[in-house]
């Protein structure tokens, strides 16, 4: 199933007085199917790769491929594989909301392999908005945002004591600077929160979002889920200065700086995705 909920520009799944049937939920409050996280109120775009890859994707260097396998068992038989070796650094597919947004979360199921190379250089999916979209969010490393231009955050498998963990990475306007002055993105996450481990080789859930602030005050937060825990929110963030910066586009990438080599062409890195889901509040993991 893949489906765009839009009708000249974007039409919400549900607005205004909508309910959602309890009856969808087992005991843990989560949907039991990737079906029934569709039909979740606010939600605006769902893709699960069983028809290919929806043409609401802009494809943006390297290469993905459709590969038999579920994240879920019963739920699906193929999902996406992005690629990236020696001839390509990355793999993207872009999805742009029609719209600006106030807040958005996207969620995915996610698979880094066990050989998976360079996670010190690795990045993940990302969500943000800039005045160029799609693109203007992107390639922004070392960049501080003015407030009218871009804002972004990135999902990063990076290790800690030898072993990966997920990473929210984030560039706003009330960034802090690395000790040598330069803006680099700021890891968001409460001082005390020990971040999620990345169990390579096995599907895992992810969850990202974030909540715009209002021009002239740092009142936006940010928050992910991985396997249905917690890491934030982190607020005080100031992504905007204008009005007409909002959330518009999410990354499903698969990039990496290869600092101790890249792979050749015949062995790439491979990272898997099924089930995402773009919606207007968390969604939760499949059952």
């Amino acid at each position: 199933m893949s489906r765009v909920v839009s009708t000249a520009g974007l039409v919400w799944l549900c607005v205004g007085g909508c309910s959602f049937d309890d009856s969808k939920l087992d005991a843990t409050g989560e949907a039991r199917s990737f079906e029934e996280l569709c039909a979740l109120p606010g939600v605006i775009f769902c893709e699960d790769f069983e028809e290919g890859i929806d043409p609401a994707w802009i494809p943006d260097g390297g290469e993905a491929r459709l590969e038999p396998g579920a994240a879920a068992p019963g739920e699906g038989a193929q999902v996406v594989a992005l690629a990236s070796d020696e001839t390509q650094s990355h793999s993207t597919l872009l999805y742009t909301f029609g719209r600006l947004l106030e807040r958005a979360w996207v969620r995915f199921d996610v698979l880094y392999p066990e050989d998976f190379v360079d996670p010190e250089g690795a990045i993940g999916p990302g969500l943000g908005g800039s005045s160029d979209p799609p693109y203007g969010m992107l390639g922004r490393s070392g960049v501080r945002p003015a407030g009218d231009d871009f804002f972004v955050i990135r999902l990063l498998p990076r290790p800690i004591g030898g072993d990966p963990a997920f990473h929210l990475e984030a560039y706003f306007v009330n960034m802090e600077p690395t000790a040598g002055g330069q803006f680099y993105g700021n890891v968001l996450a409460p001082p005390e929160a020990v971040l999620p481990r990345v169990d390579l080789g096995q599907w895992q859930c992810v969850e990202v979002g974030l909540v715009m602030n209002a021009p002239g005050r740092q009142d936006g937060s940010a928050e992910y889920r991985v396997d249905g825990g917690a890491i934030g929110p982190v607020g005080d963030l100031e992504w905007r200065s204008v009005d007409s910066l909002g959330v518009d586009t999410f990354s499903l990438d698969s990039y990496n700086s290869f600092g101790d080599g890249a792979p050749p062409a015949s062995r790439p890195n491979v990272v898997r995705y099924d089930n995402v889901v773009v919606s207007r509040e968390p969604v939760g993991c499949l059952r």
